[in-house]
Parts: structure tokens; C-alpha cells; sequence
């Protein structure tokens, strides 16, 4: 960004005394001067805006179109504008200054007059804090907490707060922001209560631009996703999920943008990746709800965060490597984990077709063969940073880094469990008892042991992180899914392979996935409610035979079952 910016002024430089050629239809209706750039000015940059380029520039993108044929280049273009504030109605009313404080801004309180704001101006969140360090304060907690979570990491740092000293961000942006956030820093019912009308208003003032899809509107409604999500709102994540999707393709984003710089460019890749990950783990492998499927996105893996912060441009590699093209160096572990998301949701698509089906064919079986290669292919090939072990872990454990670094590896060792989980009896998921008979005896406990062995090594896991304190914090929502199916597959499957595990055994592992959820049932509803069956699965552990353990498992599901809704299920792939 430095060297693009002494790029431009010296390029200004070498002119003395001229001005501009090229003026951008932003800065031109805004009546501030234009640098003219090719890229897009700076104005337009550092204010988030599209810029138009040129007269010409436009007339060669539309030239493919007949209707655009004898239309002005700028006609398509709608004015932006960025407003950090509005004025309370008894400024407005006098055209003066207003400083914009809540509740009452500075010349009303000079003068010991009230101070109303319209309803619909919105109301930026200064007023959890007597200053900006408290509004900063949840910034920080937001890419520390929720960045690193599947679908969240877009946002640049640097950029955001520099928008946001300015006044120059998004208000409803910082809205939901702050909104999200508060759950990890609200102490009292009055401040959440406060979070969530930011979070209500910040969606209702962006579903009234439903027409002028931007950057920061998706940027604004994955967070509100991410809090309808994890306040069990299922109904409006499905409703919003779409329309991101639709303003997503509206914009381009699943094609790479040349024109932009490569902070630009980055920030529009990790944007579609992020809406492709949400929507991997909302559609569950179900083609029905699926929106957004890996062949339509044209873009490379996002690289590291220290490239992306410093604005350090690099190549990486598409989601499907190219022969003899070896950037994977420069993937960072978001990348790494698009890639696992992606063979799950094969994984996922297969065996949904196979139950389905209700038999296994030896197509299907060499098929499952070709699956499970290429997950133990995807952990042969990951950097030995990324490998899973106690130095990597302990240098992560307290940075924000630790979210996507454990997940990772979880959601890699569920994939074995997703792909030999139909051998399970009695599982929804399972093909029919009569089938299973059928089977070889030597491939049901091949596929049994392996989902077992992973099972177990996801509350390995979970054990380590225990061992740590309470302090280290997983903040992904999908922790609970994974913790819970790993609950399940070692009660069903513990009694059943050749070498069992012991009742102890059993209940430690459930009871290290129960624990890891702690925090999280403090601050999601979700993971609360998922804590209450893993709780009833235990405490009957300790009473029941082993024999009945299936039993156990079923009749906890169905007690919880009663008090949720189908869409928590299908979000949660247990349905």
C-alpha cells in the first residue's frame, strides 16, 4: 500500500502544475479532485467506492453488450457516499455543525436543549462508551474471536480502523460489528439488549438498499449471519444466506479482478471463499440446499495473513492445483482449510447418495477408497507449520490463529468420520440394518475402526486443549457439531469393534468433548443446548449396561430434539 501510494504521488509529482485528464464519475459528482489513476484513484480506494477509470475504460467493457450501445459510460454508475454520522433534527433543521454524540451531541448540550435523532439515522455504537476506546474495543475483539472463524475472515485490519479514525467506514459495517462482538464483552443484559438492536438495525438499513448490492453491504450481512446463526435463527440465516450469494455473483466476486490492487483483489477472494465456506457448512452436502458449488468460483486460495496485513502481493493456487505450478507455499491456512471443507462436501454428496440408494456397489466402494486417499493426500501435503502437534498448537494457543489451526485438523479428521459413519447402526445417517448384515465382515470393522480412530482423536484434541486452561477459547460455533458427532460415534461404536473401549474410556472422551463447550454454551444457544444432550448421554453412561449404550445415545437425541427445530438439524447433520 506505501509503495502504491509513492507510486502516485510521484506520478503526480513529475507533472507540476497540471491537471488531471482522467476524472473519475465519483470524484467528478462529488466535486473533489481526481489523481486520475488508472487502478482507481485514491479517493475511491480509501473510501471503498468503484471507481469508473475512464470514459474510455467503460466504453470497452460494455462494448460486448448491444443494449449498452449509444449509452453513456458513467449511466450504470450510482453515486456512493459514506457518512460516519448523521445530524440530530435541531441541527439539521438549522444547517449547523453537529458533532454526531449520542445521547445528545455537543451544540444542543451547550445550549441545554434536547436532542433527537431521526429513526432512522442509525446510531453508531459510541454509546456503550463515554469514547471511541470502548467502540475499539470491540473491533479488537472481533478479529480476535470471530476473524478467525470459517466464513468471517475478510475484513482488513488496517484498512477498517483507518476508515473507521476517519469517519469514513460503514456505519451499519460497524453496527454489526459491534453487535457480533458483544457477546464477548457484554456484562450485563442492558448491554446485549443494546448489541442486539444494532444487529437489528444494521440489517434492516441494509435490506432497504437491497438494489445497490456493495463490498461492504455482504461484508455487513455475513456478520449478521454469523449472530442469527449463533442466536438459533435459522429461518433468517437461510433467507440472508441467499441474498448474499445473489449480490456475491451480481458483483463478480467469483472472478478475479485485474484492474484492482492486490490488497483489493485479496480482500474481494477471501469474500467469496468466506461466502463459500457458510454455505458449505449451512447446506451440509445436501444438493437441495446448496448455492454456492466450488466450480463456479474462479479464483486462487487465499494466501497468509502476514501477506494480506502488509499488503505483500504473491501468487497461490487455485482450489484444484495446477500441474507443474508450486505456490503452495503462499497458501495460508485458511486455504488449506477451503480445501478440507471441499472434500467433505464431497465426502458429504457421496454418502448422502449412497443411503439414499440403500446399497453399496463396488463402484461405490472404489469410490470411497478414491475419497479416503485423497484425505490422507491433503495431511501428507500440508506445510509442517500447519501439522498438527504439541509445538505448533502451544505457539498458537494464545494468538487468534488457534481457532483455524484447531479446526482444521478437526474437520479433517471428520471427514473419515463422515465417509465410514454409514456403517454405524442405528444412525440416521446409516444404510439399513438388513444391508449392513450383507457386508463383508472384513470392510464393516475396516470402516468402524477408522471411524472410531478419528472420532476418538478429535477428543484428543479437545483433551489437549483442556490441558492448556480455560483461558484457550475455540470461538468456531461449528465446535459444538463436531464435538457432539464425536460424543456419538464412541458411544455407538466403543462397544462394538474388535477391541472395545471401556466404559471409563467412553465416558472420559465424551466428558473431554462436553467440557471444550463450556465457555461456548456461556455465549451460543446453540452449543448450550448441545451441552444439555451430551450431559443426558453421560450421566446415563454411569447408570445404564453397556449393551443399552445405542439405546442411550437415541433416547438423549430424542429429548433434545423435542425442544430445537428442523433447520437446527440440518444445519447440524442430523437429519
Amino acid at each position: 500500500m506505501r509503495e502504491a501510494g509513492a507510486t502516485r504521488r510521484s506520478s503526480r509529482a513529475s507533472k507540476p502544475g497540471k491537471r488531471p485528464t482522467r476524472i473519475c464519475f465519483q470524484c467528478r459528482n462529488r466535486k473533489v479532485r481526481c489523481d486520475g489513476t488508472v487502478e482507481g484513484c485514491e479517493n475511491c480506494l480509501r473510501l471503498g467506492f468503484t471507481c469508473s477509470f475512464s470514459a474510455q475504460d467503460a466504453e470497452a467493457r460494455s462494448i460486448s453488450s448491444p443494449q449498452s450501445q449509444g449509452r453513456s459510460p458513467n449511466s450504470a454508475m450510482t453515486l456512493e457516499r459514506r457518512r460516519g454520522r448523521k445530524a440530530c433534527l435541531t441541527c439539521h433543521s438549522q444547517k449547523a455543525k453537529c458533532s454526531g454524540d449520542i445521547p445528545r451531541c455537543e451544540r444542543c448540550l451547550q445550549r441545554g436543549i434536547d436532542c433527537q435523532y431521526s429513526s432512522n439515522s442509525p446510531s453508531v455504537p459510541t454509546e456503550i462508551g463515554p469514547d471511541k476506546g470502548i467502540v475499539r474495543q470491540h473491533i479488537d475483539a472481533f478479529f480476535e474471536y470471530i476473524y478467525p472463524i470459517p466464513g468471517q475472515s475478510f475484513l482488513h485490519r488496517a484498512i477498517f480502523l483507518q476508515n473507521w479514525s476517519k469517519g469514513a467506514h460503514n456505519p451499519h459495517l460497524l453496527q454489526a460489528l459491534c453487535g457480533a462482538t458483544a457477546r464477548f464483552l457484554a456484562t450485563n443484559d442492558a448491554q446485549r439488549q443494546k448489541a442486539a438492536s444494532w444487529i437489528n438495525e444494521a440489517e434492516d438499513q441494509v435490506l432497504r438498499m437491497i438494489t445497490e448490492p456493495s463490498l461492504s453491504n455482504i461484508e455487513t450481512l455475513l456478520i449478521i449471519i454469523f449472530d442469527r446463526l449463533t442466536s438459533r435463527k435459522f429461518g433468517k440465516v437461510m433467507a440472508l444466506s441467499a441474498l448474499v450469494v445473489r449480490f456475491a455473483f451480481a458483483m463478480r466476486l467469483n472472478y478475479t479482478d485485474k484492474k484492482l490492487t492486490f490488497v483489493g483483489q485479496e480482500r474481494r477472494r477471501r469474500l467469496m471463499w468466506s461466502i463459500f465456506m457458510s454455505d458449505t457448512l449451512l447446506a451440509n452436502g445436501r444438493a437441495d440446499f446448496t448455492l454456492v458449488s466450488a466450480e463456479r468460483i474462479h479464483l486462487q486460495l487465499p494466501c497468509h495473513e502476514r501477506d494480506f496485513s502488509f499488503d505483500i502481493p504473491v501468487e497461490t493456487e487455485l482450489l484444484k492445483p495446477t500441474p507443474g505450478l508450486d505456490n503452495q507455499s503462499n497458501i495460508g491456512m485458511m486455504g488449506f482449510l477451503i480445501r478440507i471443507l471441499e472434500i467433505r462436501v464431497r465426502i458429504q454428496k457421496f454418502t448422502h447418495e449412497m443411503v439414499d440408494r440403500r446399497n453399496i456397489s463396488p463402484q461405490a466402494r472404489r469410490e470411497l477408497e478414491s475419497l479416503a486417499s485423497e484425505v490422507r493426500q491433503f495431511s501428507a501435503t500440508l506445510p509442517p507449520t500447519y501439522v498438527l502437534n504439541e509445538r505448533n498448537f502451544f505457539l498458537r494457543a494464545y494468538t487468534p490463529e488457534r481457532t483455524t489451526y484447531i479446526m482444521l485438523h478437526v474437520w479433517w479428521n471428520l471427514c473419515y468420520c463422515d465417509l465410514y459413519r454409514f456403517t454405524i447402526p442405528g444412525f440416521h445417517e446409516a444404510l439399513p440394518d438388513e444391508i449392513l448384515s450383507d457386508l463383508p465382515s472384513e470392510f464393516l470393522k475396516h470402516c468402524r475402526e477408522r471411524c472410531l480412530k478419528h472420532a476418538v482423536d478429535v477428543s484428543n484434541i479437545f483433551e489437549s486443549i483442556l490441558k492448556l486452561g480455560g483461558d484457550i477459547f475455540i470461538t468456531d460455533t461449528a465446535l459444538a457439531i463436531c464435538s457432539l458427532q464425536c460424543a456419538r460415534i464412541g458411544t455407538s461404536l466403543g462397544p462394538l469393534v474388535d477391541e472395545p473401549l471401556q466404559r471409563g474410556d467412553i465416558v472420559k472422551k465424551c466428558t473431554a468433548c462436553s467440557e471444550i463447550l463450556q465457555k461456548h454454551s456461556e455465549l451460543y444457544p446453540t452449543s448450550r443446548l448441545l451441552v444439555s444432550l451430551r450431559g443426558l448421554i453421560i450421566s446415563r453412561l454411569t447408570i445404564e449396561q453397556r449393551s443399552k449404550i445405542q439405546e442411550i445415545v437415541r433416547s438423549a437425541e430424542r429429548d433434545v430434539r423435542r425442544e430445537s427445530d428442523e433447520l437446527m438439524y440440518v444445519r447440524f447433520g442430523l437429519s
